[in-house]
């Protein structure tokens, strides 16, 4: 039990936080982009 304690700890505490970036940040601002993107399409026709 303690193993699991201090894994958790250390994972949810200590973890690198640009895996966090790139599991959060990374698929919103994407997902902005895109949209952005696709309205771009149709409001300036290249």
């Amino acid at each position: 039990m303690p193993f699991m304690y201090w894994f958790t700890r250390h994972t949810l505490v200590n973890f690198p936080y640009a895996f966090w970036y790139a599991i959060v940040i990374i698929p919103l601002s994407f997902q902005k982009f895109s949209k952005l993107y696709y309205h771009s399409k149709f409001l300036l026709p290249v």
